[in-house]
């Protein structure tokens, strides 16, 4: 049996919410106000290196700044990107024959993302996968989808990937009192 070529034939991306200026990512994010004296001149001063060192003008977050609730899920923002992609790939929804989701993170343990992104989509019927991983798993499910096209198990695959960091990036979320300096990096 030959194997058949597989193709990107289109490619979507969706980033939430208005972009955030680096100086301003504290608003969205809450400053780290229970660190010691120290490590807050520390935080000060890794602040104007990190935006030179990164080259970063904006970042973009699915948290209202004002409420602090979420404005996204993983699914939601893969189900955006997957529209485009279609779109541009020109294939509708009910001929993708095999979803797989990459992620580090998932809204809910069960089911999998990856029918969740399905049910969004409209798609009645496809297989489905979800690789949880690190940040590899989108270069993973990129594998596993080219492997099952070429092998001609299926014709038409959805890759679909999204990052919630900003679920564990807010200031609430540590123990500002034993914070890191590899933390405050992030």
């Amino acid at each position: 049996m030959s194997e058949r070529p597989a193709y990107i034939t289109g490619i979507g991306s969706y980033s939430p919410g208005n972009p955030v200026p680096f100086d301003q990512i504290e608003h969205v994010l809450g400053k780290l106000t229970g660190v010691s004296p120290k490590m807050a001149r520390r935080i000060e001063r890794l602040n104007g290196v990190l935006k030179e060192m990164l080259g970063v003008e904006y970042s973009h977050y699915a948290i209202d700044p004002d409420t602090g609730q979420f404005t996204e899920s993983n699914v939601s923002m893969c189900e955006k990107s997957a529209r485009q992609a279609l779109l541009q790939a020109q294939i509708e929804p009910k001929n993708v024959d095999l979803i797989v989701y990459a992620g580090i993170l998932y809204d809910v343990m069960c089911p999998p993302s990856s029918v969740l992104v399905q049910d969004a989509l409209g798609i009645p019927y496809c297989a489905e996968m979800s690789i949880h991983s690190n940040c590899t798993a989108i270069y993973k499910a990129l594998q596993v989808a080219a492997d099952s096209i070429r092998l001609g198990r299926y014709n038409n695959a959805l890759v679909v990937t999204s990052q919630m960091s900003s679920a564990f990036l807010r200031a609430s979320y540590f123990n500002q009192k034993a914070v890191t300096i590899e933390q405050v990096i992030l």
